[in-house]
């Protein structure tokens, strides 16, 4: 086994600290959000019955993860990288403190909740973003994010399972908040970890300006920037409209968890071939053939979202 595993990591992981401490960090986050995000939107809609509530809170986080990139944008400029990072989990551990002490009144509190949420988000994958940019080169880059992919496939897979069972086996709302206080536990883990990051500070200025700018200088910058524009759009719809559709549909957590576990597993394997065969020149072909299928995946829930569909779906 540990043979196999050596053939399998390149050696510059095991020599590399900062690496596994940012793969690590990256496999609690998804586990952390894998395990509670997906039921939190379940959570509220119990609370309220409201699709508008559920848009709300969704919407609330959305808006405000700008507002924390631009702020984590600058911290970045003034603070150790890992310090912003730090702030990032430790916002999204408040996120889930807050859902646990509002209880059964949580829906009563969707801008606040979304907007912690959205803060949380914007300034961790900020500081992540950055890291990775810093910790890894080009030539590690592919290895790192096909690591984490598959970090964050395995966590979809046992995440949503796991919670559904719990919430299934602890009726009432005991189960949501036995998945939240776990959540909650490992952003703590993932705040401990980030102390043994090598500090790396930064100098210069943060201008926004210069970087809108670089739309009218890169073409390709131009156009992965609307790429991710147009993906973003996408994934603010459906985030939280195939859970809530699921939930509806089948009256099931476990079913959730089942989707979870099914969608993720088949993202696992992807992710695995992905990383491993995928050379650096085929990537804008894979992007153009990984956009195709999500764009034609939407046909199969046109019309009847039965709970069969979905997961052929998913």
């Amino acid at each position: 086994m540990r043979l196999w595993l050596k053939n399998l990591i390149p050696d510059f992981v095991y020599h590399n600290k900062d690496f596994k401490l940012l793969l690590l960090t990256g496999g609690l986050y998804a586990l952390s959000t894998a395990l509670s995000n997906t039921f939190v939107n379940v959570y509220l809609w119990k609370q309220s019955e409201d699709i508008l509530a559920i848009a709300l809170y969704n919407l609330a986080s959305v808006l405000f993860q700008p507002l924390a990139f631009f702020l984590a944008g600058r911290l970045t400029k003034r603070l150790d990288r890992t310090t912003v990072l730090r702030i990032g989990v430790g916002m999204l551990a408040v996120f889930y403190l807050v859902v646990l002490l509002a209880g059964t009144h949580a829906s009563q509190m969707l801008i606040i909740l979304g907007a912690i949420l959205g803060l949380g988000f914007g300034v961790y994958w900020l500081a992540f973003n950055v890291l990775t940019f810093e910790i890894t080169e080009p030539e590690t880059r592919d290895v790192f994010n096909g690591f984490l992919g598959l970090f964050s496939s395995f966590a979809g897979m046992i995440g949503p399972f796991t919670a559904g069972m719990i919430i299934h086996y602890f009726p009432g709302f005991v189960g949501y908040q036995t998945i939240f206080a776990i959540s909650l536990l490992l952003f703590a883990v993932a705040v401990v970890l980030s102390f043994y990051f090598k500090r790396r500070n930064s100098s210069g200025i943060f201008r926004i300006s210069s970087v809108w700018q670089r739309r009218h200088e890169d073409d390709d910058w131009r156009r992965i920037l609307f790429a991710h524009f147009f993906q973003g759009l996408r994934e603010g719809v459906f985030v939280f409209i195939i859970v809530i559709w699921i939930y509806t549909t089948t009256g099931s957590e476990m079913a959730l968890g089942t989707y979870g576990l099914i969608t993720s597993a088949i993202s696992f394997f992807a992710y695995f071939l992905v990383g491993r065969y995928l050379k650096a020149r085929y990537r804008k072909n894979g992007i153009l053939i990984g956009a195709l299928m999500l764009y034609l995946a939407l046909f199969i829930i046109i019309g009847d979202q039965t709970f069969t569909r979905l997961l052929i779906y998913g």
